[in-house]
């Protein structure tokens, strides 16, 4: 009967483990490209922005998504800021995205807004 309770206890937490991701919140603190981790805070980010992390974009601050796929779960834009998306490229989110400032798509790219709302 321990052997059991003790098997069980362990399926549990692993399934807990494996379902938890850590959630980063990240702010630009300098004009750049979504993929450099030297615009990101916390210093020293663990990377970029992922599907799991948050965004905030401050103002003065242009962020651009070049090429590839990016994503994070909220995107917020404060007034003053910019968050580019070039031609080719695709952001994806799960959460909601406020743009109080400026939100640039140039050429054909791809934004994905899944289940929640864009606010502009």
């Amino acid at each position: 009967m321990m052997k059991k309770l003790l098997l069980l206890s362990a399926m549990i937490f692993l399934a807990i483990s494996a379902f938890s991701q850590s959630r980063t919140v990240y702010t630009a603190i300098a004009t750049g490209n979504w993929g450099s981790s030297t615009i990101w805070s916390p210093v020293p980010p663990p990377g970029e922005p992922g599907a799991g992390d948050d965004v905030t974009i401050p103002s003065t601050y242009i962020v651009t998504v070049a090429s590839g796929s990016r994503a994070a779960s909220t995107i917020t834009v404060n007034s003053g800021a910019t968050l580019t998306i070039s031609s080719g490229a695709t952001l994806t989110t799960s959460g909601n995205v406020v743009v109080e400032g400026t939100m640039d798509i140039t050429g054909t790219c791809t934004v994905l807004v899944m289940m929640q709302q864009v606010i502009i």
